[in-house]
């Protein structure tokens, strides 16, 4: 008797129960290839659904100054503060500030932690930095 595959359900001839039988080429291979054929255009279009999402998922801003003026002191949290706005940025975005090594010493009291919001992102200093910053930004979207 025939049998058919587990995960395309692909038709096989049993090679001890059907041996006396007369092949049938729509059953043992037209059948199959239009299966094999229709679920490679769903995971192509599911790869390119995927693709799609993740064109633009990283966005690179380069020589960024973050000017030593603009921090202000947030008095709740005794952190400077610095509001850097760009409209790529979302509430759910993950942004990575990259201090630029000729402003490393500038930057000794900036904290790693961001905080995203739609349209800017806030930077965090323990001290207002005295000194302009260049940095690259890395904005990561959420991908669904």
């Amino acid at each position: 008797m025939s049998r058919e595959t587990p995960y395309l359900k692909l038709y096989e001839y049993d090679p001890t129960q059907d041996q006396d039988s007369t092949f049938n080429i729509d059953n043992a291979l037209n059948n199959n290839w239009d299966k094999i054929d229709s679920e490679t255009q769903t995971q192509n279009s599911r790869l390119n659904t995927i693709d799609g999402n993740l064109k633009g998922a990283i966005k690179i801003i380069r020589n960024v100054t973050l000017t030593s003026s603009t921090w202000t002191l947030n008095s709740s949290s005794g952190l400077y503060e610095y509001t850097y706005s760009n409209s790529n940025i979302t509430n759910t975005s993950i942004v990575d500030v990259n201090i630029q090594l000729n402003s490393l010493e500038n930057a000794s009291t900036v904290k790693s932690a961001t905080d995203s919001y739609t349209g800017y992102v806030k930077l965090y200093a323990t001290e207002k930095p005295t000194n302009n910053i260049i940095c690259d930004i890395r904005i990561t979207k959420e991908v669904v």
